[in-house]
């Protein structure tokens, strides 16, 4: 195995690791409401949609079926498929959580919406931070 085979092993490793102490983080809180509420089910599927197409091409097409370049979408799949899981609230066994038909919107444009309306609510707490920091 050359020098760059032996890196691409190296950064499999890692990125397996990386995706076990996330993995491990979220399965002691995978049952809470609130852990659930706080993954964007939007972004893991455009997550799992991206990589999706990056392992068939690797395992089918390819002329040099590169399993190390697969291992490494493989295990990412894995992630954003729990946090998917997780994020619809599959763990959740409180009645008032809403299932899975009801945290997903009717269409892409609702969720993206709903993406969109969420990230400026962070944008307005950060600006009422900084004006508390500067007395405004």
């Amino acid at each position: 195995m050359g020098a760059l085979g032996h890196e691409l092993s190296i950064s499999v490793l890692i990125n397996a690791v990386m995706v076990y102490l996330k993995i491990n983080k979220l399965w002691k809180r995978k049952h809470e409401p609130v852990v659930a509420e706080s993954i964007s089910i939007f972004s893991m599927m455009l997550h799992l949609l991206t990589n999706i197409p990056f392992v068939l091409y690797y395992l089918v097409i390819a002329e040099n079926q590169d399993l190390r370049v697969w291992f490494t979408n493989i295990i990412g799949i894995i992630f954003f498929s729990f946090s998917l899981l997780t994020g619809i609230g599959f763990w959740v066994k409180d009645p008032g959580h809403s299932g899975l038909w009801q945290s997903c919107p009717e269409t892409p444009t609702m969720s993206f919406a709903y993406e969109r309306s969420d990230m400026g609510g962070r944008s307005r707490t950060r600006e009422v931070h900084q004006s508390i920091k500067t007395g405004g």
